[in-house]
């Protein structure tokens, strides 16, 4: 119960940053430096911890 809890958190964060990223992207007039350096790291990050979370649901329910 407390590893689907943690997963469900670790999930919802990694889609709000996601999200988050995307939208603020569009909306906001934004420096170059911002749009082409900073928000690639933050999707990044976001899909990182996306995909670290499917893996490890996988590791657990496959062993």
């Amino acid at each position: 119960m407390k590893q689907k809890l943690i997963t469900l958190i670790l999930i919802v964060i990694a889609l709000v940053t996601i999200l988050a990223t995307l939208i603020h992207g569009m909306i906001a007039d934004i420096s170059i430096f911002h749009g082409m350096v900073i928000h690639p790291l933050i999707l990044l990050a976001g899909i990182s911890l996306f995909a670290f979370v499917k893996k490890q649901n996988s590791e657990i329910s496959h062993g």
